[in-house]
């Protein structure tokens, strides 16, 4: 049994302790805490409380393709998790002291040598592919809340590409 009141009490007023014995206002039994808000107040953010909830979702996707999208550099793709981030920083680090004949692992099975400059480049592509993918989630969010039907509107189109696309 769902009862929408008691996730807007839960989005909104973290300190009341209350639950539902089913769907309407008046089903819910305050359990302590701060009293329980009118039905006036809560029912302007049903909607609220769902639209925050939808660009969690769409902060979700963004998240995951950027751990899991891979960062694009020449005709091949690098791992974006966040051991391979640290691992990138870490060769910049080495700066010139990268052993001769170190070889990478691409995201397709292709080993490649690398070098400092190939770094660069890979947290450069890790900087752009950032800043798309952040930009594209907020045009996302922004669309969804003008949307006729915020609920059921489709944020999964028009990323950045990420490896496998």
């Amino acid at each position: 049994m769902y009862n929408p009141y008691i996730e807007v009490i839960a989005c909104f007023y973290p300190n009341v302790s209350c639950h539902a014995s089913a769907e309407t206002y008046n089903d819910i039994v305050w359990d302590g805490g701060d009293s329980l808000p009118t039905e006036e107040v809560l029912t302007p953010l049903l909607l609220e409380c769902k639209l925050l909830a939808k660009w969690e979702e769409i902060k979700a996707f963004r998240d995951n393709r950027l751990e899991h999208g891979g960062y694009p550099v020449g005709s091949y793709w690098f791992h974006s998790d966040i051991y391979a981030q640290s691992n990138y920083t870490d060769l910049l680090m080495m700066g010139s002291q990268i052993p001769p004949n170190t070889y990478w692992k691409t995201m397709s099975g292709v080993f490649v040598t690398m070098t400092q400059t190939l770094a660069q480049q890979i947290l450069g592509s890790k900087a752009m592919q950032k800043a798309i993918t952040f930009t594209k989630a907020e045009q996302h969010k922004a669309a969804m809340q003008a949307s006729s039907d915020p609920l059921n509107y489709d944020f999964t189109t028009g990323w950045p590409a990420i490896y496998g696309e």
